[in-house]
């Protein structure tokens, strides 16, 4: 019988260390997530401050260009509209 409880209390002790020892592999991975959730939010956030800046990079651009071709933009615009309305009327 003694060796019976002697076997049980060194079960009993394996099971609390491995226990242990998952505590910490998932406070790891929680950490490793969150670090790595934060270099997502960053790039995300890069990426879209990148694309605020070419937006309006290129917003500029056009009101340029229809500042120095006023009639030019206006005939484009126009001749632009008119291709679209004819592709939408042949698809009714």
């Amino acid at each position: 019988m003694a060796s019976t409880e002697h076997e049980m209390d060194q079960l009993r002790k394996e099971i609390e260390q491995l226990r242990g020892d998952v505590l910490k592999v998932v406070d790891a991975l929680k950490d490793l997530g969150t670090a790595q959730g934060r270099v997502a939010v960053e790039r995300a956030r890069a990426t879209g401050r990148s694309i605020k800046e070419e937006a309006e990079q290129l917003r500029s651009e056009a009101d340029r260009h229809i500042e120095e071709r006023p009639l030019t933009s206006v005939l484009m615009s126009f001749g632009i509209g008119c291709v679209i309305g004819m592709l939408l009327d042949r698809r009714h």
